[in-house]
C-alpha cells in the first residue's frame, strides 16, 4: 500500500500556484509530466479543461523489484483553486491495468482481483494526496512538488 501512496504522491501535478501571477486559465491545456526517482518512473498526460474537469493518462514503472511492475491508468476528476492550492476531487478511474515486466521483454497481466485492489489503493491515495504545489517557468513549463519532497516537471503540449 505504501508503494501506491508514494507513486500517487509523485504524480498528481497541478495545484497551488505559489504567488507566480499564474491563474487557473494558465493551467488549462495538455501537459506531458514526468517524475523520476530511484524507485519509480512516472509519465503522464494531463488534460485540464476550463470547466474545472481534468483527465489524466498515466504510466508508472517500478524500478526496484526483481520483476519490475508497470501500471496504466486513466482518471477523471474536478479541479479548482482554493487557498492557493489546486484541489482535485471526485476522482473516477476509468481504466486501470497492472503488469509485471518479464525478463524476456514480455508482460504478465494481473487478473481482475489484483487490478481491483490496485485501483482501490490508487483511489485511497488520491483522497489522501489531492493537491500539491506548482512553480511555473513561463507559461509552458512547470515543476510540481509535495510537502513530503516528491516532485516532477511538466511541459505544455502544443
Amino acid at each position: 500500500m505504501q508503494k501506491f501512496l508514494l507513486v500517487w504522491a509523485m504524480i498528481l501535478p497541478m495545484t497551488a500556484l505559489a504567488n507566480s501571477g499564474i491563474s487557473a486559465p494558465d493551467v488549462v491545456g495538455d501537459w506531458h509530466c514526468v517524475a523520476d526517482s530511484e524507485y519509480h518512473s512516472v509519465k503522464a498526460l494531463m488534460r485540464y479543461h476550463a470547466d474545472g474537469t481534468a483527465t489524466e493518462f498515466m504510466e508508472i514503472k517500478e524500478k526496484v523489484n526483481h520483476l519490475p511492475e508497470l501500471e496504466f491508468s486513466i482518471m477523471n476528476y474536478q479541479w479548482q483553486f482554493k487557498d492557493n492550492k489546486l484541489l482535485m476531487r471526485n476522482p473516477d478511474i476509468t481504466y486501470y491495468q497492472y503488469y509485471f515486466i518479464l525478463p524476456d521483454g514480455g508482460f504478465y497481466k494481473f487478473d481482475d482481483e489484483v487490478n481491483a485492489e490496485g485501483k482501490a489503493l490508487m483511489m485511497e491515495s488520491f483522497e489522501e494526496n489531492n493537491w500539491h504545489y506548482i512553480e511555473f517557468d513561463g507559461k509552458d513549463k512547470h515543476r510540481y512538488y509535495f510537502e513530503n519532497g516528491y516532485e516532477g516537471h511538466c511541459q505544455r503540449l502544443k
